[in-house]
């Protein structure tokens, strides 16, 4: 093809531009919210669209079901709260007073609160009809409407949502909490008529008022702008989302920017007092799909006004109903997967690093200023104040130091920022030539938690940028302050933001992450396997464990400039033995790039099944993934696209859950993980050959068997045979 026309791409120098990676991908606070209770299935891999929340409905009548006795076990084990946890996925909790529902068989009526709460308001009230309505209606179903001018419902509903609290108003647990307690599933509405009575704005906000009285850490939202939620900021969620004939979305517009008049018994003071057209700057805009059905709309018929609502609603969620209901085994699942994957990729954050200062040199104990420009191609901000991480990787992927900044990332809304933060590295850290790295770190558990936009990253959510000189200051680390704050906000006069921070704390946390990048549109970290229980998030890595799977530092810029550089390791370790030669043998010092076989810090799949991962030298590759079955093997070589590679490491759960002996080769081994057999639960005998009983890494193996016999209580037999003499 003959080229007509050609341009130049303007760059600011002294600035290095990370590759971007391109295809949508699940984090926190974003995209679908499954419902809590379908854990198992989740579990099992059943679901098609992996996703990082999950709905929790708290019924009073299974909260609180005697008098002042909570049972938060039986919530807990209906709805798999401790599985979500363990995965990471964070919970979005609605407490709900009446959820209308089919009546089962021999049913004549049902209701939401408990028993003795309806005992309670009879005698008050001094009959049924006053505690509130029982309905049976063919368009919603059949539950009780309470009486909510009730002063004895107000007052118990007051020490029920503080008890909720105690629980779930924790940001370790919990994203969001969706004001609900009024109306049909807790909707603020008490549609159709003869139903119920919906209270008056002053009386709906005594019931709001709880809690923004016990709730003090976790975001709280509602369904429909009222001036209370204005006046405290609330965020609001949208269930009637999408284009199928009942949907709603162009009403919930209409409210937010000119005031909402489905106020019930509401005045035009509380339409005019109701505007809240910047509501998603500080807080999140949510909501589900409507009719109960996403099939309903996320067509080629329906996704571009899908879309569109994405983009003007700036919505970062979407559930109960939504992709996250979807399973595997449907056809539609795999028909409209790139509309969905577009929907999750437009929605929330997607922030991606547009270019950062190369500064070179870095003395430790000295202030290193990092200028940076972020681009969040979402439609919304990221609602928590996590802080950002800069690290130095040595030439084997180890994390060497690591300091923790504060970015400000809540004020990144859609479009660039100017970010600037001063970093302190530790004068305990060793000179020499370092990989800076970023990475968003979760406040709660101080591990890297959100993929970025960025290509290359790491399975622990860690971005290798460029390479840097490190020096000593000589100075002690008392006298090392962990960062400086740089000034205000401002807006730049190019239209970018400008943030600051500060470095808040040096953290000695456990590396975790889910990044496995791919540039195809279709995304390689959505779990297609499983929507939760593949995250590889919530799985916790030593920062100091001298893993050679950590080497993986392969971002690479395509910037023409001088300031071009690949973020390749160059660090190699000794062996003791080897086999024969391999057909590339790299000269002394020099890093190389295999032209058969992998690229340096490329994964690829063996001959023989593994995962493994090209090391630098272009001669040795370190396992990843073994082949999961009960009897595994781990050789001392293997073939990756016809070239044969010397098997030097053993990474972090490298072996899988099926494993019950594996056979390892340690003739070239010089790494192995003490994580390296923590996934395989069933293992019991683990057989070593080609390496002496007391070498280091016969240490190192036996190591790892401890650890994994600590975790499942059980016995790791290690059989060394044919030992070099």
């Amino acid at each position: 093809m003959k080229v007509k026309a050609t341009c130049n791409i303007s760059r600011e120098s002294g600035y290095y531009y990370p590759v971007e990676d391109f295809s949508s991908f699940a984090n926190p606070y974003k995209g679908w919210a499954g419902w809590a209770d379908n854990y198992s299935s989740v579990k099992k891999g059943k679901v098609a669209f992996e996703s990082r929340l999950a709905y929790l409905p708290v019924k009073w009548s299974e909260f609180e079901p005697q008098k002042g006795k909570y049972d938060i076990e039986g919530i807990t084990k209906k709805y798999g709260l401790d599985y979500w946890k363990e995965t990471g996925v964070k919970l979005n909790v609605r407490f709900i007073m009446d959820k209308p529902s089919s009546l089962a068989s021999g049913e004549k009526r049902r209701m939401d609160i408990p028993q003795w709460l309806f005992d309670e308001l009879v005698k008050e009230a001094g009959s049924e009809s006053g505690a509130g309505t029982f309905y049976n209606n063919s368009s919603i179903g059949a539950g009780f409407s309470p009486n909510y001018e009730s002063s004895l419902l107000l007052d118990y509903h007051d020490k029920a949502i503080k008890k909720l609290a105690e629980y779930f108003d924790k940001t370790s647990i919990t994203a969001f909490v969706q004001i609900g307690s009024l109306g049909h599933w807790a909707e603020f509405h008490t549609w159709p008529k003869g139903t119920g009575e919906f209270p008056a704005p002053a009386r709906a906000n005594e019931y709001m008022k709880s809690y923004t009285k016990y709730f003090k850490n976790v975001k709280l939202g509602l369904r429909k702008p009222y001036p209370y939620a204005k006046e405290n900021k609330f965020g609001l969620f949208n269930d009637v989302f999408g284009v199928s004939p009942e949907s709603e979305t162009d009403s919930f517009i209409r409210y937010i920017n000119n005031g909402c008049t489905d106020i019930a018994h509401g005045t035009e003071e509380d339409v005019e007092n109701s505007k809240m057209p910047d509501f998603w700057k500080y807080n999140y805009s949510g909501g589900e799909f409507a009719e109960g059905d996403v099939k309903l709309h996320v067509d080629n018929e329906g996704i571009i006004g899908c879309l569109e609502q994405v983009r003007d609603t700036h919505v970062s969620w979407l559930g109960p109903c939504s992709p996250a209901r979807l399973t595997k085994d449907l056809l539609f699942s795999s028909l409209y997967e790139t509309n969905i994957l577009a929907l999750q990729k437009q929605m929330g954050y997607n922030f991606a690093l547009d270019r950062i200062a190369n500064v070179g040199s870095i003395t430790t104990g000295n202030s290193t200023n990092l200028k940076m420009v972020w681009n969040n191609e979402g439609v919304a901000p990221f609602y928590y104040d996590w802080p950002l991480e800069f690290s130095l990787i040595d030439g084997s992927g180890n994390i060497v130091d690591k300091q923790v900044v504060n970015g400000d990332i809540t004020k990144w809304l859609p479009g660039k920022t100017r970010v600037e933060v001063s970093v302190k590295f530790s004068n305990k850290t060793p000179s020499g030539s370092y990989t800076l790295a970023v990475a968003i770190v979760d406040k709660d558990t101080q591990n890297p938690a959100i993929r970025l936009a960025i290509a290359g990253g790491r399975s622990d959510l860690r971005y290798p940028l460029y390479k840097v000189s490190v020096s000593n200051s000589g100075k002690t680390d008392e006298n090392v302050n962990n960062g400086e704050n740089k000034g205000n906000e401002e807006t730049a006069n190019n239209g970018e933001n400008t943030n600051n921070g500060e470095n808040k704390d040096s953290g000695k946390s456990k590396d975790s992450g889910t990044s496995k990048d791919s540039g195809k549109s279709k995304d390689s970290s959505k779990s297609k396997d499983s929507s939760k229980s593949k995250d590889s998030s919530k799985s916790k890595d030593s920062s100091t464990s001298k893993d050679s799977s950590k080497s993986k530092d392969s971002s690479k810029n395509n910037d023409s400039s001088k300031n071009k550089d690949t973020g390749k390791n160059t660090g190699k370790s000794s062996k003791d033995t080897k086999p024969a030669k391999p057909t590339v043998q790299p000269t002394p010092g020099q890093s190389i790039t295999v032209q058969d076989g992998i690229d340096v810090g490329d994964t690829a799949k063996s001959e023989s099944g593994e995962s493994v991962l090209a090391l630098d030298g272009g001669t040795d590759v370190s396992v990843i993934k073994a082949v999961n079955k009960k009897k595994a093997t781990i050789k001392a070589t293997m073939t990756v696209n016809g070239k044969e590679y010397f098997v030097t490491g053993i990474s972090s759960k490298a072996t899988g859950s099926k494993v019950k002996k594996i056979t390892i080769d340690a003739a070239n081994l010089t790494t192995v993980s003490s994580k390296a057999f923590i996934k395989s639960t069933k293992l019991t005998k683990i057989v070593v050959k080609n390496v002496k009983k007391n070498s280091k890494i016969a240490k190192q193996i036996l190591k790892a068997a401890r650890k994994l016999s600590k975790k499942t209580g059980k016995n790791v037999k290690v059989v060394f045979k044919k030992q070099p003499k």
